[in-house]
């Protein structure tokens, strides 16, 4: 490939997987946009798109951009591209989160990471299914071990919640859950985002939770109508993403190493959903921290599970979360 050039073909598989990656409500808050010419690909806040009362800070936004920025440089990797990334480069545009620029074949050696990860490529095309039960199913040593790893190679920490935690952020976010459902502002909000599936916004599907609420963001409230009930795992599996800081940087970093560790489990028939809902407040937020040890500030609770029944999971299903 002659340095600076993006043939269309590849372009649009690279652009195609970008928009594969999972956001909070389907909402996908960035924009791409190639310089073909360049040889540049940058990637941009769409505050249009913001939360602004469960996001007012952008936090939720740029996590959102990191895991598309994530796929970005899987794509990449698959068609034999080599990236040179700069994350946040101006200060005086804050709106710019990252430009790739693709590299000459015999330049320097790019992205490295994505570069050993090809393998996930297949994985971004997996729908995803969080708001449907999980069986009661440990996740295998290999699996739980991957994960962390993979998020620590982007500069982030996932710890797996032991019963006792896990009980204590389901409550947490069973908390949040109850503050959203009575406030008008975060209710009008989010039910602008309900629509029709195939479309932008994400759609009503799935049951009503039962025994435990707080395992799915229950939409169910907004609906005008009563949709079936169901029974979700009793012992649900949940992960704790942070970092050691809580900068725009570190908010970036937390969603690519999100969605790393997402793709690693897909791979293994593992599904991912984020719990987020104790995340939109600021003191519920500071509580998810583990209070006996300094694991810094939590950016999402990951839901993992295998899927049931069988066949629940559509690929190509639209990310509601």
């Amino acid at each position: 490939m002659k340095h600076g050039a993006l043939d269309a073909t590849t372009l649009d598989t690279v652009m195609s997987a970008v928009l594969a990656a999972p956001t909070v409500h389907h909402g996908q808050p960035w924009r791409l946009r190639a310089d073909r010419d360049a040889g540049t690909i940058e990637l941009t806040a769409n505050t249009e798109r913001q939360l602004p009362h469960a996001d007012p800070v952008g936090r939720i936004l740029l996590l959102a951009a990191g895991a598309a920025l994530f796929n970005l440089r899987v794509a990449a990797a698959h068609v034999g591209w080599r990236l040179r990334l700069t994350t946040l480069p101006s200060p005086e545009h804050p709106e710019v989160l990252a430009v790739a620029q693709v590299a000459d074949a015999d330049g320097d050696r790019g992205d490295a990471v994505s570069a050993q990860r090809t393998d996930l490529y297949d994985a971004l095309w997996n729908g995803t299914r969080g708001r449907f039960p999980s069986v009661n199913q440990p996740l295998p040593p290999a699996v739980v071990t991957g994960m962390e790893a993979a998020a620590e190679g982007e500069g982030a920490r996932l710890r797996f919640a032991d019963h006792g935690e896990t009980r204590r952020l389901l409550a947490l976010t069973a908390e949040a859950e109850a503050r959203n459902i009575v406030d008008p502002e975060r209710r009008d909000e989010s039910r602008r985002w309900i629509h029709d599936l195939g479309s932008f916004g994400v759609s009503p599907v799935g049951p009503h939770q039962a025994p435990r609420p707080g395992l799915v963001d229950d939409l169910t409230a907004l609906l005008h109508h009563s949709p079936p009930v169901e029974v979700y795992e009793s012992n649900p599996i949940l992960a704790v993403l942070s970092t050691a800081h809580d900068r725009r940087t570190d908010w970036l970093a937390a969603g690519e190493a999100l969605e790393h560790a997402r793709l690693v489990a897909t791979r293994q028939a593992v599904h991912v959903s984020w719990l987020y809902q104790a995340l939109e407040w600021a003191d519920l937020r500071e509580r998810l921290g583990d209070p006996d040890r300094d694991a810094g500030p939590v950016h999402m609770l990951v839901r993992l599970g295998y899927a049931t029944p069988p066949g629940r999971l559509e690929a190509g299903a639209p990310r509601h979360r």
